[in-house]
């Protein structure tokens, strides 16, 4: 996980307040009613479920953080931030797509007169929403119930699965060493995951999506087991591939090797996750998105779990 990408998810859910649980679109420019052609889509989760869709020969272009394989050999635009506007422009699009909101596209768009939806995709019931919403739109209605039906079963089986005995988690999406921590509050889709995962946000109270973590709250919180989703959790000195298994599952900090969780180790040795050596972390390019491979985080926390 690029820390830029990590940033940008942040700025649109943190900069942007508490983000809507909907999931649902507003319009910008009216592009016509036919259905789209060329689709510029900026925010990865986005192009993943369009992806999944069965929807990739419409695809123009996504952004320079879309990791799907699938998106391999597609025109990149930019980010978030930084998008390309001429090559935007000169891709000719009927739709352009985008997470969190971006004025300057979507002025560019009305200007164009091509069609712009904006999503704020942060909870399970967002993301169906936005399935069920793009399946419309794109006349693609039974692959769309095919993915949400599947999606659905699964939680289901989590749900049934899991344990009475919950042990309490913190997930850690951004630190400075073990200061300016960020943490998932009960907000966001990963606390959903979690909890479907059968583990216990020690930060449920909270109702923003991320929010700054206090040395005093992590203290009193005492996670017994912490996810940390943030750059700092790879040591230059151990590869991804050490750390995960092809399967997707976390590891914790081998005691032997450069530690990345170090600085967390003394300032918190106190800390029951510190203790019990429950300090995971997951780097894979998904954690972030709440789009279709959110089942692949589910099963990742889920394996944890039951590993801890």
């Amino acid at each position: 996980m690029s820390r830029f990408l990590v940033f940008t998810l942040l700025a649109i859910f943190i900069g942007c307040g508490k983000s809507d649980q909907t999931g649902k679109s507003e319009a910008g420019a009216a592009g016509g009613t036919s259905i789209p052609a060329r689709i510029v889509v900026i925010g990865p989760s986005t192009a993943e479920t369009l992806l999944e869709l069965g929807l990739r020969e419409r695809i123009a272009a996504v952004s320079d953080f879309c990791l799907d394989p699938r998106a391999d050999g597609l025109p990149r635009i930019g980010g978030q931030f930084d998008p390309n506007l001429e090559r935007i422009t000169a891709l000719n699009p009927d739709l352009v797509i985008v997470q969190g909101g971006n004025p300057k596209v979507r002025s560019l768009c009305s200007q164009l007169n091509i069609r712009f939806l904006s999503f704020q995709t942060d909870s399970l019931n967002g993301w169906f929403d936005e399935v069920r919403e793009l399946s419309k739109l794109f006349e693609a209605e039974e692959a769309g119930d095919e993915i949400l039906n599947s999606f659905q079963t699964e939680i289901a089986q989590f749900k049934e699965a899991a344990s009475e005995q919950r042990p309490g988690v913190a997930i850690v999406i951004s630190r400075d060493g073990a200061r300016s921590m960020i943490a998932v509050g009960s907000g966001s889709f990963l606390h959903e995951l979690l909890e479907i995962a059968g583990g216990r946000n020690v930060f449920a109270s909270n109702e923003h999506s991320y929010f700054d973590l206090a040395e005093e709250a992590l203290l009193q919180a005492a996670p017994e087991l912490l996810f940390d989703l943030s750059a700092m959790a790879i040591s230059p000195e151990i590869s991804v591939d050490s750390i995960h298994s092809q399967k997707g599952s976390a590891q914790p900090a081998a005691a032997n090797t450069k530690d990345p969780f170090l600085a967390l180790r003394k300032a918190y040795p106190q800390l029951p996750a510190v203790k019990r050596n429950q300090l995971y972390a997951l780097n894979q390019d998904y954690v972030f998105l709440p789009g279709p491979r959110m089942l692949m985080t589910l099963r990742t926390f889920r394996n944890q779990l039951i590993a801890e």
